[in-house]
């Protein structure tokens, strides 16, 4: 039980990583996708566009703040998108749920294997639940999630600088108590 509640915390985040996910809120696919930043570079030719510097995206319910947004295109369509920061943080709103927030140091998502990777210092947060790791794989197709630690060990399932895999899953009655 305690696997399937951390699972499916998990799959509503990481699919909420892609503008096209389904976990989001319905409405955010059909909303424009905004992009600042201090600077930006396309290369046309190759596919990249690549933004710099106090990076923000929106669309609908999902936000995006880094240092770096990377963007890859094949045939006009996005084929993966690279995020990194101090942390790079990531929030979005799946219908019908509490918002989701995540952060790592960098976040690949591959939308033709449908895999997301959040690396270094990955952690994971809807409500009063958490997930944390030092990686966290999720295969969005196979619907499995994998986490990662440094090898560290401690005595303390709150240290947050370990490097071991953690998960705090609230009761669903505490975790809606903490909703309201």
């Amino acid at each position: 039980m305690l696997l399937l509640r951390a699972k499916s915390l998990l799959l509503l985040v990481l699919l909420g990583f892609a503008p096209v996910s389904v976990w989001a809120l319905s409405s955010d696919r059909e909303q424009p996708v905004n992009i600042s930043a201090d600077r930006m570079r396309a290369d046309e030719r190759h596919g990249i566009s690549h933004y710099i510097g106090d990076v923000f995206l929106k669309q609908g319910s999902l936000e995006i703040r880094s240092d770096e947004l990377t963007v890859h295109l094949e045939d006009g369509e996005v084929r993966q998108i690279i995020v990194i920061g101090q942390p790079a943080r990531l929030q979005q709103k799946p219908d019908n749920r509490e918002m989701v927030y995540s952060e790592a140091r960098r976040m690949e998502y591959d939308t033709r294997s449908g895999e997301l990777l959040l690396i270094d210092e990955a952690r994971v947060t809807q409500g009063a639940n958490r997930f944390s790791g030092s990686r966290i794989h999720y295969d969005t197709r196979n619907s499995i999630v994998a986490a990662n630690s440094q090898g560290q060990s401690s005595t303390s399932p709150e240290a947050p600088d370990d490097g071991r895999v953690k998960a705090i899953i609230e009761p669903a009655d505490k975790a809606g108590d903490n909703a309201q």
